[in-house]
């Protein structure tokens, strides 16, 4: 195992990044195709516009191949017209520093997100 350090924003990361892109080059099919509704098709259709030049270049440090999301969620339709997605991407690693997950009352969680731009955020659990 081949691990680099490296940091972004208050985290740190211990990545094998050639055991993480091996891994997502044995995805044939990523969430939003294996699911394939309309709201999964919107998302491959905008996936290429989605990410901040910043996560891309944080997505390459990690080894991580932003079209091969491990799942995404369609979570709304928001009054200005656009959508609200989340979606999770793994890498092969550690991972130190706060962890963005909010424990719910009633079960569950939210994410506490670091705002990158006005229309993305952030969060590592």
């Amino acid at each position: 195992m081949t691990e680099s350090k490296l940091t972004y924003k208050d985290w740190s990361f211990e990545v094998d990044k050639e055991l993480t892109i091996n891994e997502y080059s044995r995805i044939d099919k990523p969430s939003a195709e294996s699911c394939g509704c309309g709201n999964c098709l919107n998302y491959i259709a905008f996936r290429k516009k989605v990410f901040p030049d910043e996560i891309g270049h944080l997505f390459e440090k990690l080894g991580i191949d932003p079209n091969k999301e491990i799942e995404i969620s369609h979570m709304a339709k928001l009054k200005n017209g656009l959508h609200y997605y989340c979606g999770w991407f793994h890498f092969i690693g550690n991972f130190n520093g706060k962890d963005c997950s909010i424990p719910l009352p009633y079960g569950g969680f939210t994410l506490d997100f670091h705002q990158i731009t006005y229309n993305f955020g952030i969060a590592c659990i």
